[in-house]
C-alpha cells in the first residue's frame, strides 16, 4: 500500500469513528435532558406539596384568628 491509501483508510475511519460517537453523544445528551426533565418534575411536585400544606396552615391560622 502507498501512502496516500494509508491517509484514505485514516481519513475513512476516522469519519466512521466521528459519526459514531456523535450520535453516541447526541443520544447520551438527549437521555441527559430527559432525566433532567424528569428530576425537576419531582422536584417541582415536592414543592408544590409543601406550598399546599403552607397555605393549609396559613388558611387555619386565619380562621382561628377570625374565631377571636
Amino acid at each position: 500500500m502507498e501512502e496516500n491509501d494509508f491517509k484514505r483508510l485514516e481519513q475513512l475511519v476516522t469519519n466512521v469513528i466521528d459519526d459514531k460517537l456523535g450520535q453516541f453523544r447526541k443520544d447520551f445528551r438527549q437521555e441527559i435532558n430527559e432525566d433532567f426533565r424528569h428530576h425537576v418534575g419531582i422536584l417541582s411536585e415536592d414543592f408544590q406539596h409543601k406550598l399546599q400544606f403552607v397555605a393549609e396552615g396559613h388558611l387555619m391560622l386565619s380562621e382561628k384568628l377570625d374565631r377571636v
